[in-house]
This record gives C-alpha cells, sequence and structure tokens, in this order.
C-alpha cells in the first residue's frame, strides 16, 4: 500500500475490498473440507475460497493485519460485509434457495451475522502525511 500514497493528495480517499480471515467462509472450509486441520487452512482457503478452479492464491487478512498493511493511513473504516446464503449446486442453475441453516434467520440476525463474519471486508482510508500535487 505504500506505492499508493505517492498519487494521493490530502483529498483522496482509498477504498480496498479484502477477504476477511475470520468469516464464516472461512469457518466452513475448515470445517467442511478441512475437517478442522487448522494447520492446512492456508491451503484449503486457497484450494476452496473461489467458485472456479486454478486460483493459485487468495489472501486474506485479520483487522490487526489490515492495519499493518495500511501503514501510513488513517483507517476511516472497517466493515465487514456478505455471507453467500444459497445451496451452490442450485445457485449455478440461478435457483436461489438457501442453505438449511440461513433460512430461518431473520434478516436482521442475517445481517448483524454477515457484519460479524462476513467475507468481505471493505476498508476506507486517507493518507496520513498526503504529497500535495
Amino acid at each position: 500500500m505504500e506505492g499508493i500514497q505517492k498519487f494521493c493528495s490530502t483529498d483522496t480517499e482509498v477504498r480496498v475490498m479484502l477477504y476477511s480471515k475470520w468469516s464464516w467462509k472461512v469457518l466452513w472450509i475448515l470445517m467442511t473440507y478441512g475437517h478442522g486441520a487448522i494447520w492446512k487452512l492456508q491451503e484449503l482457503v486457497r484450494t476452496y475460497s473461489e467458485a472456479q478452479s486454478g486460483c493459485p492464491v487468495t489472501y486474506y487478512y485479520s483487522f490487526r493485519e489490515i492495519a499493518q498493511l495500511f501503514k501510513g493511513f488513517e483507517i476511516q473504516s472497517i466493515q465487514k460485509e456478505h455471507i453467500f446464503p444459497y445451496v451452490i449446486e442450485k445457485y449455478v442453475q440461478y435457483k436461489y434457495e438457501r442453505v438449511w441453516y440461513f433460512r430461518t434467520l431473520p434478516g436482521p440476525v442475517f445481517r448483524w451475522l454477515e457484519h460479524q463474519l462476513g467475507w468481505h471486508t471493505l476498508v476506507v482510508a486517507k493518507v496520513k502525511n498526503a504529497r500535495l500535487p
């Protein structure tokens, strides 16, 4: 992120979406494919995090790691979003059926869960000491 600072002025707002390390998706991958083998987590996420095959790597971050990544920036907000609630086999056929454990959740509870365990983390930041153009 340091390289981007030279393109920023004091008015620049940087918005970046990163994958969240502490998310429902990572937990689901760990339990479904890794059967709890946390020592294999990097490999499991790399293999199963994307819908298509051939993705060589998936980077995912905790809030602490995001703060390190954004050194030199003043973080305005960090917010988690998005839990994919659908049965994948039906979703690819354009049938939007929720997985059984998400079907009975009231909307507000599901939204709360997304903010706690969402896969996408939106970071909004400004450069601390931006160069003037």
